[in-house]
């Protein structure tokens, strides 16, 4: 006897198929593009337009107590887990393509949302197959969005899509999607944007001057340590400029009629403090800073001077070796828009370019230009001369060769301009785009190498260990702009990168890997040079660009050795690096300071998959009774696991079987990205490697 009619409402199987499904007699996902038609390589025809469903199967019938009907199978939720289950993370919105069908009625009743599948680290929840995440992945925007974070005040401060902070979102969610919620990507300051709060000096009074007054011989020391931490970034002073000022204000009676004449010594004194050490950045550093704000802001802002120009760059400054991210960004738009009133920005205010008052003047509009630009490169917002450089554009080159070889050469300055002119291009008409071809991206790649061959010569390296000489001031400088370079190369292929290791389709062929290997390898570079400026001794105890370059570059290095399951002992190599680094100016900066401590969670989260990938394979039969360093939390993680039937052995391929994991040591985008004269370092990892076992390597859930 055969069995009765189940009715539409209580059906599990989807309404509706597309037309291949239905043809085949294939079940379907209901999905467009379906789960079958992805694994056919037919997503571009799946299409359910010639599907007749009935209409009453497509209607959501609503539950009641008295007669309950239950869900169909694409609208139904989530069973709500136990107290003693792990959270669950739940995407509720709705993805591209499974949004809604047409069902080819008059109405064009759409299906229910679909509910992406669970994504945290419980035994209980249903294991995603291979071929889910495969569509889950190839949805994937190659960009990440901007966002909204919360600045000291709460109020919501815009980051944009080329931001490290949006970089950092993104691989939270890519380690999220593989390992669940954890520290790395959910705790308390994921909503916020890291910013340290103005510490009161005690007992000091900004409007009058410091209470400690320094000899001639420490303003020196400070001086030469303030311009090896700007040089390559700004150079804004005429060569003997700096020393007159601090003997026109060394002495009891010394005195100015400019109050931003004296605020510009102070500010010398408190970024070369700043930079010093831990004990001169809050003794000397902040009282020296909190006095020249003061008398900057007492000025009316209503007759600008090439004097409030610097100024409000040099309190930039500070506030980005503060953790001032916000208040350095202002301050940058008050001095573009004071130096746009002197017309700094426009070729006809350049008449003598022999004369050393507008060779200054280039400097320090060049010198602002920078500024603006890496700070928003790295905070992803629109730079405040973004419209203003056209005008002084196509002349600025046989400018600064006027200059060449006389006491204002502008050449390591000009470096950093072109390559972050480059940079700004990039930001500006890459991430705005949904779909990167690779061809725009070497096209980009094309005129960094171009920048390298015309700028290599000015990049050069320097032995000398005392940051007081003027030569360990041109190092800083090599060392700024290098870092910068590999910046650029990392930022223009990070669009490939992510879809290269999250496996999207048409994404591996020969050139997609090889500017993926660019990306790697840049980050690499970068950590190499602060890695082996640290050991030399020529960076400073505050690095306020550096530190954030730093950051990007491990975040790369880090979801790489997530992501791809060989070993790599040059990226583990450099990952550690950078943690090493961020550790060396945590010291000095509460922003390093979080940086490192992002780095240790990801490299958590890393160790953590790799074990949890060593032992899925292990025998069934028995497991670990006793553990002297197991926690009580990991006990009862154990005994809900032991409580489980085991899982099936996964699937093992033929290829993986018969060949062991390749370790890749060597570069494989020479052509792409080089070193540019800085060696590569010889620290190990601090990773624990007798818990990895390679052999399982081929389960990994991205490939």
């Amino acid at each position: 006897m055969g069995r009765p009619k189940v009715r539409d409402s209580m059906r599990r199987r989807a309404a509706v198929a597309c037309r291949f499904c239905r043809a085949n007699k294939k079940k379907c996902s209901a999905t467009v593009p379906c789960t079958q038609c992805q694994l056919r390589g037919l997503a571009a025809s799946c299409s359910t337009a010639n599907a007749s469903p009935d209409p009453s199967s497509l209607k959501v019938h609503p539950s009641s107590p008295a007669n309950p009907l239950p869900t169909p199978l694409t609208q139904r939720p989530v069973d709500v887990p136990s107290p003693a289950s792990p959270p669950r993370l739940v995407q509720s919105s709705e993805s591209p393509g499974c949004a809604g069908v047409d069902g080819g009625s008059s109405g064009g009743t759409p299906v229910g949302r679909h509910l992406s599948p669970v994504l945290y680290a419980g035994s209980r929840a249903r294991k995603r197959t291979h071929h889910q995440r495969a569509l889950e992945n190839s949805r994937r925007e190659p960009l990440p969005h901007s966002q909204m974070l919360l600045n000291l005040r709460g109020e919501q401060v815009y980051i944009g899509k080329a931001a490290s902070l949006s970089f950092l979102q993104l691989v939270r969610e890519i380690v999220t999607e593989h390992i669940g919620p954890s520290q790395f990507s959910h705790n308390d300051q994921t909503e916020s944007m890291l910013e340290a709060e103005s510490a009161p000096v005690a007992g000091y009074d900004p409007i009058s001057p410091p209470e400690i007054q320094l000899d001639f011989e420490q303003m020196i020391l400070f001086s030469h340590i303030f311009k090896s931490a700007l040089d390559g970034l700004m150079d804004i002073f005429a060569p003997s400029e700096v020393k007159g000022l601090l003997l026109e204000s060394h002495g009891p009676h010394a005195r100015y009629r400019n109050p931003y004449k004296r605020a510009t010594v102070e500010l010398i004194v408190a970024i070369g403090a700043q930079c010093e050490s831990p004990e001169s950045a809050v003794a000397i550093g902040q009282p020296y800073f909190r006095h020249a704000q003061k008398l900057a802001s007492s000025e009316i802002l209503e007759d600008p001077s090439v004097d409030m120009v610097r100024v409000f760059l040099l309190m930039a400054y500070y506030m980005l070796g503060s953790c001032r991210r916000n208040a350095a960004f202002m301050y940058i738009g008050i001095a573009a828009r004071a130096a746009v009133t002197l017309g700094l920005h426009s070729r006809d205010s350049y008449s003598d370019m022999s004369t050393p008052k507008f060779q200054l003047r280039l400097r320090i509009w060049v010198s602002l230009c920078i500024l603006d630009m890496i700070v928003s490169a790295i905070l992803g917002r629109p730079a405040a001369t973004a419209a203003l450089r056209s005008d002084l554009e196509k002349s600025l080159d046989g400018m600064a060769a006027a200059m060449r070889g006389s006491e204002m050469d502008m050449g390591v300055l000009m470096a950093s301009y072109k390559i972050l002119g480059i940079i700004s291009n990039i930001i500006d008409k890459l991430y705005k785009r949904k779909q990167i071809p690779g061809v725009f991206i070497e096209q980009y790649l094309e005129q960094i190498k171009v920048w390298k061959q015309e700028y290599s010569s000015c990049i050069q390296g320097s032995s000398t260990l005392d940051p007081a000489t003027p030569s360990t001031k041109s190092s800083i400088g090599n060392i700024h702009v290098s870092c910068i370079y590999y910046f650029a190369v990392t930022l223009v292929t990070r669009p490939i990168l992510i879809p290269n290791l999250t496996g999207q389709p048409g994404c591996h062929d020969s050139m997609s890997s090889q500017m993926a290997e660019a990306c790697v390898d840049a980050a690499i570079y970068l950590v190499q040079t602060c890695e082996e400026a640290q050991e030399a001794g020529l960076l400073l105890g505050n690095m306020c660009i550096l530190k954030a370059l730093i950051f990007i570059a491990g975040l790369i290095l880090g979801l790489q050795s997530f992501c791809k399951r060989q070993i790599d002992y040059s990226v583990e190599k450099a990952f550690s690096g950078a943690i090493k680094t961020l550790d060396f100016l945590a010291v000095q900066s509460p922003q390093a300071a979080q940086y490192r401590s992002i780095l240790t969670l990801l490299s958590t989260a890393i160790v953590g998959q790799r074990e949890k990938l060593a032992s899925a394979g292990r025998s069934q039969y028995v497991s670990r009774l006793f553990n002297l360093n197991e926690s009580k939390a990991e006990a009862e993680t154990r005994q809900l696991n032991d409580s489980r039937p085991p899982p099936p052995p996964p699937p093992r391929s033929e290829a993986t079987d018969s060949s062991p994991v390749q370790v890749s040591d060597e570069v494989n985008s020479e052509n792409l990205v080089a070193g540019l004269g800085f060696i590569e370092s010889n620290h190990g990892t601090s990773f624990n490697w007798d818990h990895l076992d390679i052999s399982e390597w081929d389960d990994f859930l991205h490939l």
